[in-house]
């Protein structure tokens, strides 16, 4: 990585004496990346705080290839909440079919699972993983 000198001087101001010397900085040239080149860590880290869980599933694969992967892969499915959608559905039998959904989708490396209304089957299968 190479550097570069930058010579930084402050305003002028004309009613006042000379401005003070110049001020030296060394700044390093920086590597641009676009989104989708981000690690997915990363970006799994920002979806989570940016989106609800059935937003990121619904939209974010949407934006480019880089994000459907990491919404398809383990890395958004360490924690996840999907109490608001369980309680809207009202239906334990949808719920369980999705708590599978999300166990396979992390590759069953799930830390946290926030589910309302889950039946026998959906605890018998996170059980079980």
């Amino acid at each position: 990585m190479s550097k570069k000198m930058v010579l930084l001087s402050p305003p002028t101001n004309k009613t006042t004496s000379p401005p003070p010397p110049a001020a030296v900085a060394v700044v390093a040239e920086q590597q641009w990346r676009s989104w989708d080149q981000l690690n997915p860590e990363i970006l799994s880290l920002i979806f989570g705080k940016v989106t609800p869980t059935e937003e990121m599933m619904r939209r974010v694969p949407l934006v480019c290839k880089g994000w459907n992967e990491v919404v398809g892969g383990p890395y958004c499915w360490s924690e996840v909440d999907v109490q608001s959608w369980c309680r809207r559905r009202n239906d334990s039998h949808a719920v369980d079919r999705v708590v599978r959904g999300l166990l396979r989708r992390s590759k069953f490396m799930i830390q946290r699972l926030c589910v309302y209304r889950m039946g026998e089957s959906g605890f018998f299968f996170a059980s079980h993983w």
